[in-house]
Parts: structure tokens; sequence; C-alpha cells
């Protein structure tokens, strides 16, 4: 079958020990950048 598949992750952190502080900052923007992802396939 063709069936036609796409995936996306983000990654929030460097998994070190800033990890953490990383995440907090930065998770918000995962969910934007989702988002966004979404729009482009839909016009595209």
């Amino acid at each position: 079958e063709n069936i036609k598949f796409k995936c996306f992750k983000y990654i929030s952190d460097n998994a070190d020990a800033n990890a953490n502080e990383d995440w907090i900052e930065n998770v918000s923007s995962g969910k934007k950048l989702f988002v966004k992802q979404m729009e482009n396939l839909i016009v595209n």
C-alpha cells in the first residue's frame, strides 16, 4: 500500500544538566511550530 505518513518531533532540550530549565523555556515554542507546520501542509 502507498500510505502517506508525516511525523514531527520537537526537541525541547539537550538532555543535559540544564534540561529542566531548557524544557520550561522551549516547550511553548513546540506548539507554535507544530501549528505552523500544519498550516503549511494545508496550504501546500
